[in-house]
């Protein structure tokens, strides 16, 4: 599984996580469970495609304006 935090640390600095790129998590054989955080309000074209086993995306965000085409494409759920 993989979680989208709100927020992520580098270098002694925080940084607040607003989107996931295009084709970020794409072709992940093994995913079978997201969870996207509170913070984002983007999700990228093909963000999530091609991830056969995916059967559970948990969106925790109230602020998600936009999400790509087919971010989520050829999913086992699609």
């Amino acid at each position: 599984s993989i979680k989208v935090e709100k927020s992520v640390y580098y270098q002694g600095r925080s940084f607040v996580v607003t989107a996931v790129a295009n084709g970020a998590f794409k072709n992940l054989k093994k995913l079978k469970q997201i969870i996207i955080g509170k913070n984002v309000k983007t999700i990228g074209k093909k963000a999530f495609v091609g991830n056969r086993k995916l059967g559970k995306a948990v969106i925790q965000s109230k602020a998600l304006k936009r999400v790509g085409g087919k971010a989520f494409g050829k999913t086992c759920k699609e």
